[in-house]
């Protein structure tokens, strides 16, 4: 009985370590993406919202094209 209560805690964090690492392994990568493609959104819509602030105080005068 006493080697079982040893060995529980490694068979335990043996056979959960693979489920972690697959756990990481797939959120971290979605994680990275989720922050890269927000950065860029953010990038360009303050490129989108720097040219509406330029037209903003014309927009009465500003022709179709612009």
């Amino acid at each position: 009985p006493a080697e079982l209560t040893l060995t529980w805690p490694v068979v335990l964090f043996l056979l959960l370590v693979p489920y972690l690492a697959t756990g990481v392994g797939v959120v971290l990568p979605l994680v990275v993406l989720g922050r890269i493609i927000r950065r860029t959104k953010e990038a360009e819509m303050e490129t989108l919202q720097a040219q509406l602030d330029d037209l903003l105080p014309r927009v009465r005068e500003l022709s179709k094209e612009e």
